[in-house]
């Protein structure tokens, strides 16, 4: 009998075993698929970029024309190219002079002469590297970031965008004419965990001791979009300034 019953015991922890391990194994696949399949989604959309030159609103807005990728095993090169500069807040930054790199194997973009700086996206899960510390956006919603960082959730905002949603710079320009000179009109982008937080960061961007001259003016309504389901947004505003 007591035979009987150690092997009626054995043969269910057997089970258990077996069932918990399968159980692990189905949640590892899932996970691994699921990486996989955001890879594959933002792969895909920059191999299309190779030969379209199609750009989201928020970097069409800020007069960035042409982007260029270049591919190195794992690595793809991307440039962006733009007559002017723009703001992030009150920094003023020169996208010709700033090359990103995308590895595809371990969904990271870098800033090529900076590499301590870069993001990592694990599904819908936004990570912010940086010298001092690492910024978890899914959790935190009260954070200054500095230019690199911004500048990197800017350009990743713009290659999650599905290109169904893109543009051409030509094409842009021709739908939305510039109601100011070209060389008197620049943008500003600021940051936030909400929409609302980065509508009000970029008003006080731009309203702060000389933010703007006297003769400045706003074009329009600022254009906003957010990653990771509304986890982290951008609002950028034009100013024409006579």
């Amino acid at each position: 009998m007591n035979k009987i019953k150690f092997l009626i015991s054995a043969t269910i922890i057997t089970g258990i075993v077996f069932f918990y391990s399968c159980s692990n194994e189905n949640e590892n696949e899932i996970n691994n698929s699921e990486k996989a399949k955001t890879n594959q989604s933002i792969l895909n959309k920059i191999s299309e970029l190779e030969s379209s030159n199609l750009l989201s609103e928020q970097l069409l807005k800020l007069d960035i024309e042409k982007i260029n990728v270049s591919q190195n095993n794992d690595d793809y090169i991307i440039t962006f190219y733009s007559q002017k500069s723009f703001y992030i807040d009150k920094n003023s930054i020169n996208i010709n002079e700033i090359e990103f790199l995308y590895n595809s194997s371990e969904n990271k973009l870098s800033l090529s002469n900076s590499p301590e700086y870069y993001i990592v996206q694990n599904e819908n899960l936004y990570y912010i590297n940086t010298p001092e510390k690492i910024i978890d956006l899914n959790k935190e919603n009260d954070f200054q970031l500095d230019k690199e960082s911004s500048l990197l959730l800017l350009i990743l905002s713009d290659l999650s965008t599905d290109n169904i949603y893109k543009d051409t710079y030509k094409n842009y320009s021709r739908k939305y004419p510039k109601s100011c000179s070209f060389w008197d009109q620049y943008e500003v982008v600021s940051l936030g965990f909400t929409a609302y937080q980065s509508q009000m960061n970029n008003y006080n961007a731009t309203h702060g001791a000389g933010a703007l001259g006297a003769g400045c003016r706003r074009m329009g309504p600022p254009a906003t979009s957010c990653l990771g389901d509304q986890h982290f947004c951008m609002t950028t505003q034009s100013f024409c300034c006579d």
